[in-house]
C-alpha cells in the first residue's frame, strides 16, 4: 500500500511541475509578444506623428466624457421635472339636470406622476353653468367627491397604473 501512495505521489508531483513549466512557458510568450507590440506600436507612433494623433484623441474622449455628464445631468434635471407634468387624464361626462341632455357636464381628473392634481367639474343647464375645482394630493381630496368626480379619478388612476 505504501508503494501505491509513493507511485501516484510521484505522478502528481510530475504533473504538477509539468503544469508549472508549460505556464512559465506562456508567460514567457506573452511577455514577449506585449515587448514586440509595445515597440511597434512606439515606432508607428514616431513614424506617423502618432503622439500628436494620440494627444487629440484623449482630448476628444475626454470632451465627449464632459458632454456625455452635461447630458446625464440635463436628464435628471427633465426627470425631475417630468413628475409633475400632467400625466394622467380621467373624463366622466354625464347629465347633471334632468331637463339637459347631451352630457353636457363633466368631470376632469389631471394627476401628475405623484397622482398629485386636480379635479375640475363643469355642471351646465339651460339657465346657467358652474366650474369647481378640487385640489388632488396622493390621488385623494379632502373635500368630497361625487360618484362622476370618483369615476373620473380612477380612471385617471387606473391609466398610470395605481388602482383604488
Amino acid at each position: 500500500m505504501n508503494s501505491f501512495v509513493e507511485t501516484h505521489l510521484a505522478a502528481v508531483v510530475c504533473a504538477g511541475l509539468a503544469a508549472a513549466v508549460a505556464a512559465l512557458v506562456v508567460s514567457l510568450v506573452t511577455a514577449a509578444t506585449a515587448r514586440t507590440r509595445s515597440r511597434a506600436l512606439t515606432r508607428l507612433l514616431a513614424e506617423t506623428g502618432g503622439e500628436d494623433a494620440l494627444a487629440r484623441l484623449v482630448e476628444g474622449l475626454e470632451a465627449t466624457e464632459s458632454r456625455a455628464a452635461r447630458l446625464n445631468n440635463d436628464l435628471r434635471n427633465l426627470q425631475t421635472i417630468q413628475r409633475t407634468c400632467l400625466q394622467h387624464v380621467g373624463l366622466v361626462r354625464f347629465d347633471a339636470f334632468r331637463d339637459v341632455g347631451g352630457k353636457q357636464s363633466f368631470a376632469l381628473a389631471l394627476l401628475d406622476a405623484d397622482h398629485n392634481g386636480v379635479l375640475v367639474t363643469g355642471l351646465f343647464g339651460r339657465d346657467e353653468g358652474r366650474t369647481y375645482a378640487k385640489p388632488l394630493h396622493g390621488g385623494t381630496s379632502e373635500v368630497a367627491l361625487t360618484d362622476e368626480e370618483k369615476s373620473a379619478l380612477k380612471q385617471a388612476l387606473e391609466r398610470s397604473g395605481a388602482t383604488r
